[in-house]
């Protein structure tokens, strides 16, 4: 199938494109509205390459949802080990960690909260209150579910009502703060705004999808609204930068499309039917090649957008129902993606949708690539490290570390893991082949596995009691769900 695909203007435009942004000449004339910010680019791949080693925003610092081990994955054996654990409060944020310091979101009960904690010990460093504590509801437990970005000591943070708000890194005091309900006149959907923010060159990019308008750029100096643009709503996704046909450009997929726009004007390069009605959740995945894939809640769709001597147009190349019914994003490794149909872990072909394999074990909800490893919150509570593997399921370590699962996806940096739930965030030593301690942490550690058990066995009682039980013997009573039981639950995780 092939999609003739046209440019389109911005929605409204509140102030001027920047006008030190200069273009490149390549391609002007033939494509007016297709152009590459040379300056945007640079800045993009500078901030890259030093955060490679960091965690600092949605998906990792290549928004592919993968990062180098710097080693900590070379030794024959893999170890992993429990370095530090506490409770914290509700919320689905994923952790951000940049210059030492691990970066979530959470509620108090009171006030949705940003946190910084000591990455190496757990303990906090400042909280930082963004607005009041957005209600539960929706299938979710409550909490921010929208994943901070790091860029230059500087903090950027969303709430679930919609409050943008900037910070330093250091110490958590407020640069600036936009009411964008107030702002752009949005509705904020029942779940709230789950959508992380993103950072290219001088510019901040937020997927409202309500009211109009379905992405805003801020200056991410002032918190000034740049431009608006785009009219579909949308709940969960969050916006990518990519380079597709040779062009620079922020990619979103709202509740009907999947839509490219110029970073500096704000208009569509080009647009796309997506995979409508499906509550997307997971962030598109780019496959190389100009080839990107829209994971789906009934299937997933992989494009081939290329230039025409009209502006752009993209192909289908394939659909596949092997990776569906998930809240989690693939990864791509050697020509394999790897992600979840439902609660099986599968691995497909990249070049064509076709099966390669397909487990049960480990479960979970969320998953990373780490040096050819996947790295995966898995059922129950564990965290797992297999190999990326296209033979085969290939189990490396695992450890238990919560008596329940989450549904953020785990981040990694320095060697660790982070992983939460709604509950409690942890950082899990990637040890390699040393051993515990003495006899006393091997103690201390056998104890705390077999008491994460023991609380895992009561709450998994009690789930059957509350979702199975109940229901057969009063099948006509009023049941409601729980959390993550809808397509559209807002557990999403970390993000939209």
């Amino acid at each position: 199938m092939s999609i003739a695909l046209g440019h389109g203007a911005p929605h409204r435009a509140e102030i001027a494109p920047a006008p030190h942004l200069a273009w490149s000449r390549q391609g002007r004339d033939r494509f007016p509205l297709a152009r590459v910010s040379l300056p945007v680019l640079l800045c993009f791949f500078l901030a890259h390459a030093a955060a490679a080693a960091d965690w600092p925003h949605w998906r990792g610092p290549g928004y592919d949802g993968s990062a180098p081990s710097g080693g900590a994955f070379a030794g024959p054996t893999l170890r992993l080990e429990l370095e530090w654990s506490r409770t914290l409060g509700a919320g689905y944020s994923g952790i951000s960690i940049a210059e030492g310091r691990a970066v979530t979101m959470y509620s108090d009960g009171a006030e949705d909260r940003l946190v910084a904690l000591d990455a190496a010990t757990g303990e906090t460093i400042w909280t930082h209150a963004v607005g009041p504590a957005f209600p539960a509801g929706h299938g979710s437990e409550g909490g921010p579910a929208s994943t901070p970005t790091i860029e230059a000591g500087v903090v950027y943070a969303l709430d679930p009502a919609g409050n943008l708000v900037a910070v330093r890194l250091a110490d958590g005091s407020e640069i600036w703060r936009l009411p964008l309900v107030a702002r752009l006149g949005l509705t904020v959907p029942e779940p709230g705004l789950p959508t992380s923010p993103l950072v290219v060159g001088d510019r901040l990019f937020v997927e409202t999808g309500s009211g109009g308008t379905s992405l805003a750029a801020v200056d991410k100096a002032s918190g000034a609204i740049v431009w608006t643009a785009g009219d579909d709503s949308a709940e969960y996704v969050s916006p990518i930068p990519a380079e597709l046909a040779g062009v620079a450009q922020i990619l979103t997929v709202t509740d009907h499309a999947v839509t490219a726009f110029d970073p500096v004007t704000g208009a569509s390069l080009w647009s796309a039917p997506g995979n409508q009605g499906q509550n997307i959740v997971p962030t598109p995945v780019l496959l190389g090649e100009d080839r990107i894939l829209l994971p789906g809640w009934w299937r997933s769709t992989a494009l081939r957008v290329g230039r025409t001597d009209s502006g752009f147009e993209a192909h289908k190349l394939w659909e596949t129902t092997d990776l569906k019914g998930t809240f989690a994003t693939p990864v791509l490794h050697q020509g394999n993606l790897y992600g979840y149909s439902g609660e099986f872990l599968t691995c497909i072909s990249a070049s064509d949708g076709a099966r390669r394999w397909k487990s049960r074990i480990p479960g979970g909800n969320g998953l990373i690539l780490v040096d050819g490893h996947l790295v995966i919150f898995g059922k129950g509570g564990t965290v797992v490290v297999a190999l990326a593997s296209p033979q085969g399921y290939s189990e490396a370590a695992r450890i238990d570390v919560f008596d329940s699962e989450g549904r953020t996806y785990p981040s990694f940096a320095d060697g660790r893991i982070f992983v939460r739930n709604t509950r409690s965030i942890a950082a899990v030593r990637v040890a390699g082949e040393e051993a515990l301690s003495g006899h006393v942490g091997r103690v201390r550690e056998l104890a705390r596995i077999a008491w994460l058990r023991t609380m895992r066995g009561f709450r998994d009682a009690g789930s059957w009691v509350w979702n199975r039980a109940i229901p057969t013997v009063f099948p006509h009573a009023r049941h409601p769900q729980g959390p993550g039981d809808e397509p559209g639950s807002a557990a999403a995780a970390g993000s939209p």
